[in-house]
């Protein structure tokens, strides 16, 4: 072997260690890149990365893996004895003697002597490989600008780390599955209220996905009871509306529905069918009463629909117009369908779908270690207690005979059922409604 290759041998084994550690470097820099990337995504929005990338020391178990890949791929592709003679040549400031002097040696091996000249350089560049030492030249280019870097992001991402998530600590599995079967009960009650069901519905997706988190948790559950309060809301306004007709027979049938009492509730409904179609010299409903207890009725739909409530929607406007035309045979299926709807809705039912949910979402929040959703977000419900019938949920369940109202005088708007319609609003007045 010729003397020039044989001091350029160890300058390549060299040569190939340091280009690897700092292709290693650059791929620990990028891997990091990619890590900052993840654990950004792991603070703000962990629940669209993989379950394996959401603890906080996967991002930095990347870069060691992205060295070890750099320098893989680069210690493969090795150097070759041109790259090290130049290499040598810098190091050792010789000019490009070496990388020169093995052009020539390439060049005319095979070919004869080579010329003067060229032996005469060839000579030169054998004593100047003879006298390298491989661990004295600096034979790195960028080892120091990317080792600072990568340390530097490395402290980055040791830091980031101890961030906690803003969505909360993963939800395991169990607690998940327990809280998730808890909310799919209550959602097979048929008095629960659609909108109601619906947020169960979501809520359930949320628990049994992959990468649920305990804030993810708290926003679902607390949705639901969200949506339970909104659907009390609309019912109330529902029930108020219609309580608050001037007719004492639609307060009657709302009374006796809100007590569940659906015997009561129906006789109701058939006295106001014979009014209905009956002339007011017989005591029938003139076309103007006709066309109150109908305004009352449409005027109860909005809420009605906002309750999530479409069977009761539809059936007081169909009430309504039904009771418009003064047809008592039109007005008798439509009056009573709606008097079975209310007695479902409004009644003791309906309240049984609300202490449903409400109670299913207690549980599941203490399945995955949450308080009680917070008052104002309740909004009269209180996650952990099944609400009685007519307390706590915004409804109030009459106890007296229909017609009578709460402490068995009133209706809803607290005026007794006897006092003259066009008496009503002195009445309310005087006492402060």
């Amino acid at each position: 072997m010729d003397p020039l290759i044989a001091g350029l041998m160890p300058i390549r084994r060299r040569l190939v260690l340091v280009r690897a550690a700092e292709a290693g470097l650059a791929g620990a820099f990028l891997a990091a890149a990619l890590a900052l990337a993840v654990t950004v995504l792991r603070i703000v929005a962990p629940q669209v990365l993989p379950v394996a990338l959401a603890h906080p020391a996967v991002p930095l178990a990347l870069v060691p893996c992205g060295f070890l890949a750099g320098f893989a791929v680069r210690l493969i592709a090795g150097a070759s004895l041109s790259q090290a003679a130049r290499a040598a040549d810098r190091a050792a400031g010789l000019d490009e003697r070496l990388a020169t002097a093995l052009e020539v040696l390439e060049r005319t091996e095979g070919q004869g002597p080579v010329s003067g000249l060229g032996e005469r350089l060839l000579a030169d560049a054998r004593r100047a490989a003879e006298g390298l030492v491989p661990g004295d030249g600096p034979l790195a280019r960028t080892l120091g600008r990317r080792a600072r870097a990568v340390l530097v992001a490395v402290v980055v991402l040791a830091g980031l780390a101890l961030v906690p998530s803003l969505a909360g600590p993963p939800v395991a599995r169990p607690q998940a599955e327990r809280a998730a079967a808890a909310l799919e009960t209550a959602a097979r009650d048929p008095a629960v209220a659609p909108a109601v069901r619906e947020a169960i519905e979501r809520a359930v997706d949320r628990l049994r996905d992959a990468g649920a988190r305990r804030g993810s948790a708290d926003a679902a559950t607390a949705a639901v009871q969200q949506a339970v309060a909104g659907t009390q809301k609309a019912r109330t306004q529902v029930v108020e509306t219609l309580a608050s007709a001037d007719d004492a027979g639609l307060r009657q049938m709302v009374a006796a529905a809100r007590r569940g009492d659906a015997a009561a509730a129906g006789a109701a409904a058939g006295d106001l069918v014979a009014r209905t179609g009956a002339d007011s010299a017989s005591g029938g409903l003139t076309p103007a009463e006709r066309d109150c207890v109908a305004d009352a009725l449409d005027a109860a739909a909005p809420a009605a629909r906002e309750a999530g409530l479409a069977d009761l929607e539809r059936a007081l406007a169909d009430a309504a117009d039904a009771v418009r035309t003064g047809d008592a045979g039109r007005a008798k299926p439509a009056l009573d369908r709606l008097a079975d709807v209310l007695v479902r809705s409004i009644g003791s039912e309906g309240e049984g779908g609300v202490a449903a949910a409400v109670e299913a979402v207690a549980q599941a929040r203490r399945a995955v270690g949450l308080p009680p959703v917070p008052a104002e977000a309740s909004a009269g419900t209180t996650p952990g207690e099944m609400p009685a019938a007519g307390t706590g949920t915004g409804i109030v369940i009459g106890t007296g005979a229909p017609g009578e109202g709460a402490s068995g005088t009133g209706a809803a708007d607290g005026v007794p059922d006897d006092v003259r319609p066009e008496d009503r609003d002195v009445v309310r007045r005087y006492f402060g409604g």
